[in-house]
């Protein structure tokens, strides 16, 4: 060794002995080398309680639906509300979905096909359109347009030289008209909130229950304040400061910031903001690039309970660091 080489050491040696507190430091800085998991074992244990979370509450999701929902108006309002779009036949079914026949133009009928049949079908079945005399009005400006007549069938049609294209536009407009009208319909709207507000909160319910159970209340009762993911990784979680089992309540702080990250927040911006689906998974996805880039493998809700996590898979940490420091011998 070195003569500089050996006065260092020395000098360190003194420096330790006359700061034990550093000694401490030193050593939990060792024991998180050492034991610190990799990002893989942590996103897998990760995963692994969403699994379980989510099988949890798609059974009671689906007891829900067949037990609580019908008694909530739920499948009768959504049976109506699928109805109401059949029978206007203003709109054309694709996918199990309905969309705007203007989505769907079919070359193969007349514009008159396409938009006119439709929009009078609607305007002369629908019992609201007859009390407001939808079709009247409609009748009215085909012949105020200057590009319909009637036969002496007393049937609308084209006059002489008026092409498909001079009627697009008219027939177009006339066909929004009709579609904003069916949207305008109380029935319509009262049992889209019904089915839209019965299946949202739901969710939120259900999500948080599942959410108590697996992120709470599991790690309060399982040894070593872990989650049924963690127990299976061989995983614990101990707090940042000197590697010892955490308090129930920087667990429960950890629980909470982690499930509003992964969970409530997700859900609560794509119920309830326009557009909040593509917004959505920012906060998850924000945790996890924290996640995987520190270098302590930790998210914001390890940062924010001081809490770290460590791997005891292998061997034991503790032990591997008595080796590594020679208090073993």
């Amino acid at each position: 060794m070195k003569k500089k080489d050996a006065i260092d050491k020395g000098f360190e040696q003194m420096a330790a002995q006359n700061n034990p507190q550093q000694e401490v430091v030193d050593e939990v800085s060792k024991r998180k080398d050492i034991a610190r998991p990799s990002l893989l074992k942590r996103i897998g244990a990760g995963l692994l309680d969403f699994v379980f979370a989510a099988i949890f509450a798609g059974g009671v999701f689906a007891f829900s639906y067949f037990v609580i929902f019908p008694n909530l108006g739920y499948q009768k309002a959504s049976k109506d509300i699928l109805d109401c779009y059949y029978n206007s036949e203003l709109f054309v079914q694709n996918s199990g979905s309905f969309e705007t026949i203007t989505k769907h133009y079919d070359d193969n009928k007349t514009v008159e096909g396409n938009y006119d049949v439709p929009i009078t079908h609607y305007y002369s079945t629908d019992a609201r359109a007859i009390e407001d005399n939808k079709l009247d009005g409609y009748n009215t400006r085909k012949i105020e347009s200057g590009y319909y007549e009637l036969n002496a069938d007393n049937e609308f049609v084209r006059k002489e030289g008026v092409t498909s294209s001079q009627v697009l536009t008219f027939l177009q407009k006339e066909y929004d008209d009709a579609v904003d009208y069916f949207y305008l319909n109380p029935t319509l709207i009262s049992n889209t909130r019904l089915t839209y507000n019965t299946m949202a909160f739901s969710i939120l319910i259900i999500t948080t229950i599942s959410s108590v159970i697996f992120y709470f209340i599991i790690p309060l009762v399982v040894s070593r304040r872990r989650t049924l993911g963690y127990l299976i990784a061989r995983l614990i979680p101990v707090t940042g400061d000197d590697m010892e089992q955490p308090s129930r309540g920087m667990i429960l702080l950890r629980s909470f910031v982690f499930v509003i990250i992964t969970f409530i927040s997700p859900l609560t911006i794509s119920f309830f903001f326009t557009n909040g689906l593509a917004f959505a998974f920012i906060p998850f996805f924000a945790n996890t690039m924290i996640l995987s880039f520190s270098r302590s493998n930790s998210g914001l809700h390890d940062y924010a309970s001081h809490i770290y996590v460590i791997n005891i898979s292998h061997s034991n940490p503790f032990e591997t660091l008595k080796a590594v420091t020679g208090q073993g011998e």
